[in-house]
């Protein structure tokens, strides 16, 4: 949809080239360099991957990826959930989060499915591997996935930006957390929204 908008509306798409860095004059984010092609913008959005140096790690997130044959046990087969386990119940100081989808959203085969697991890092992981971590991180759902045709692991930095970028024109979002809700990407996609245009969003219906 929003490929879709944003050509009806002007955007410019440069399909298949690498972002090679951020072209900065006077400090101020004027364009991206892309394989020797500069494109020059007003503002520059993107995530903190594309702005080293400005931005900073406030915690570590693991995520479990499994390709099931099932559903998940204890929900009635449903063929789609989402599972919030709190904090409290599974002795953590972090909630844990369980999404669970397959053919009926044309992301599977019929009779497979996608189970995703994700948390933040609570212990050291210094020395782990990264399957070591989400079974310590992530141990109640990854025993309510089995057995699983395949699972993977993943784990990355949660990072913010360090400004709100109305100065140097680099409006960065946040990395994404471990939820499954979508609730705080929405909140920080208004966030990112207010800070460009200096003013909320206004989700109102257009008239007929």
């Amino acid at each position: 949809v929003f490929a879709r908008l944003a050509a009806v509306y002007g955007g410019t798409y440069m399909l298949h080239r690498p972002i090679d860095e951020i072209v900065y004059e006077d400090g101020v984010a004027v364009g991206i360099e892309a394989e020797g092609v500069v494109a020059r913008a007003k503002v520059i959005i993107g995530d903190p991957s594309y702005f080293p140096g400005k931005t900073r790690v406030t915690k570590t997130v693991v995520r479990a990826i499994a390709f099931l044959d099932h559903t998940i046990r204890g929900t009635d087969n449903a063929e789609s959930c989402q599972i919030i386990f709190p904090q409290n119940q599974v002795g953590r100081q972090n909630d844990i989060y369980m999404f669970l989808c397959g053919y009926n959203h044309n992301v599977t085969a019929q009779g497979r499915y996608v189970c995703i697991s994700s948390t933040v890092v609570e212990g050291i992981v210094e020395g782990m591997s990264t399957e070591e971590v989400a079974k310590r991180e992530l141990g109640v759902t990854l025993q309510m996935m089995q057995p699983t045709l395949d699972i993977v692991y993943d784990i990355y930095e949660l990072e913010e930006p360090l400004s709100d970028g109305t100065t140097d024109k680099a409006f960065i979002s946040k990395g994404y957390d471990p939820t499954s809700h979508f609730e705080t990407a929405i909140a920080d996609v208004m966030d990112l929204f207010q800070r460009i245009m200096g003013k909320p969003l206004e989700m109102k219906a257009q008239a007929a």
